[in-house]
């Protein structure tokens, strides 16, 4: 089985740093990934010593915090909105980050959410904050397709 690859711009969404900081944490060797047909590809594990590095590791944490921090003191809301942090300890990290990156870059509600992924010792961790039609819409696909996937084991 292939090895789900990420873009710069994958990193960039779950990281909620900008491409051009990726960009640049790539030209400082922080972050190692190849070329592949000009672009450049990380693995899951790539990623992950890239978001635990001491030199970045704060400024992802600064980013993801914020958005909640950002949500509580919000006092001129506009429109209803949902902020949820999942901690799934019993999930795969890798199928964790490549379907909300997958859902996040495929589906109709990219501009209405932020969406962010992290590995706390070993956790996988999504936050998640939007509209509330759109938040719910990808976490009801999240579970319809882990439960899917549970059930195709059970005999």
């Amino acid at each position: 089985m292939a090895k789900e690859l990420y873009s710069v711009n994958d990193i960039a969404v779950m990281s909620g740093l900008s491409t051009r900081t990726i960009r640049n944490y790539i030209k400082s060797g922080l972050l190692e990934g190849d070329k592949v047909k000009g672009c450049w590809k990380f693995t899951a594990e790539q990623i992950n010593t890239f978001f635990e590095h001491p030199k970045v590791f704060p400024s992802i944490l600064a980013k993801h915090n914020g958005v909640i921090f950002d949500f509580i003191a919000d006092r001129k809301v506009k429109q209803n909105q949902i902020c949820t942090v999942l901690d799934l300890p019993e999930e795969n990290e890798e199928k964790i980050s490549a379907f909300f990156c997958n859902q996040y870059n495929t589906g109709d509600f990219k501009s209405k959410i932020e969406f962010y992924y992290e590995n706390i010792a070993g956790c996988p961790r999504i936050i998640i904050k939007g509209e509330v039609r759109s938040v719910m819409q990808i976490l009801n696909l999240f579970y319809q397709s882990r439960n899917a996937e549970r059930d195709a084991y059970e005999v």
